[in-house]
């Protein structure tokens, strides 16, 4: 970590990588999935500490105590792409130990047919809108961003960690009454399974809290 922590951000980090590891084998050990958050204050440092964590998740750390975990991949989502690539510039900037090729920004460019380990990937919903090449299948296109989810999910081999970034957005309940497509990801769309790990951040956590308690397991 390029970065040095203050003491409440250290001691945030090790919880959230002891989570993480507890998570990843409640998961594949019992098919158990998991949902926590992570609250604090604006300008606590809450993109810098989350950095720390996944930086040791993927590489390591004798500092939290932790081996690189060689199954995880982690799913960064945020309400729009201008957010995820500040995100993504604040993670080279202090996650040093994380190639910068491992921070992925998803769009319908994206044409493999899983996730891959090791790295990091950034998503907002509108690229995954009804209307997006990223969700139809097409002479350019064999799989889905859904086809992607799925298969990641489904492989033994990975564990895939989804963060939902200022986690109260995305969860409100539509108009219509139709799930968000942020409740889509974590829930499953009626044809993919549930997201196994589910790790929220925000100040504001009470609207990410109730629709987590709705979620199946």
């Amino acid at each position: 970590m390029e970065t040095p922590l203050k003491d409440y951000q250290r001691d945030a980090v090790k919880a959230i990588v002891k989570t993480l590891g507890r998570a990843r084998d409640d998961w594949h050990q019992h098919a158990e999935r998991t949902s926590f958050a992570l609250s604090a204050p604006t300008s606590s440092g809450k993109t810098v500490m989350a950095a720390a964590a996944i930086e040791a998740v993927l590489h390591g750390s004798d500092e939290f105590d932790v081996d690189a975990d060689p199954t995880a991949v982690f799913l960064w989502v945020s309400k729009d792409p201008a957010l995820n690539a500040q995100t993504r510039a604040r993670f080279i900037q202090h996650a040093d130990r994380i190639p910068v090729s491992d921070l992925v920004m998803l769009d319908k460019g994206f044409a493999e047919e899983s996730l891959q380990t090791g790295t990091l990937y950034f998503i907002n919903p509108d690229k995954l809108a009804i209307s997006s090449g990223f969700v139809k299948l097409s002479d350019s296109r064999s799989v889905t961003f859904w086809d992607i989810l799925r298969n990641t999910i489904n492989d033994p081999k990975k564990t895939l960690y989804m963060v939902l970034d200022e986690a109260h957005e995305g969860m409100k309940k539509q108009s219509s009454g139709e799930a968000t497509i942020v409740q889509k990801i974590i829930n499953g769309n009626g044809v993919n399974p549930p997201i196994p790990v589910v790790f929220g951040i925000s100040a504001t956590l009470d609207r990410f809290t109730e629709a987590m308690k709705k979620t199946t397991n």
